[in-house]
C-alpha cells in the first residue's frame, strides 16, 4: 500500500482485531500493518496482513470487510493454508516427536 490504514492517525504500525461477535463469525479477523519504520518495505510503503480462520467455501469474501478497512491496495496476495495444528500433530506422530503445550 502507499498509505497507512485510514483512521489510524497515520501511525507506522497497527494491529486491528475485528471481533467475531460484531460481524457474525465464529472467528475474529486480524489486521496487522507495518511500514518502512520496521525496515520491511521501502520508504513510503506499507504492508498489511489480514488473517482469520476460514469458515466458508469463499475465503476471500470472508475478509472483504478487512480489505474495505485498509483502503486501496497496490498488490494483493491471497493464500489459504490447511490447519497448522493438524499438520503438526500428524508430523509429530509420524516422527515420534512429543509436544507439551
Amino acid at each position: 500500500m502507499d498509505h497507512p490504514i485510514p483512521n489510524t492517525e497515520n501511525v507506522p504500525s497497527v494491529q486491528i482485531i475485528i471481533p467475531q461477535r460484531q460481524i457474525g463469525r465464529k472467528n475474529d479477523i486480524y489486521i496487522m500493518m507495518v511500514s518502512d519504520v520496521h525496515s520491511v518495505s521501502k520508504k513510503g510503503t506499507y504492508i498489511a496482513i489480514i488473517s482469520t480462520t476460514v469458515e466458508t467455501q469463499n475465503p476471500e469474501e470472508e475478509i472483504k470487510l478487512a480489505f474495505d478497512l485498509i483502503g486501496p491496495v497496490k498488490e494483493k496476495f491471497i493464500k489459504v493454508i490447511f490447519p497448522l495444528f493438524r499438520f503438526l500433530k500428524d508430523m509429530f506422530q509420524l516422527n515420534k516427536i512429543f509436544l507439551m503445550v
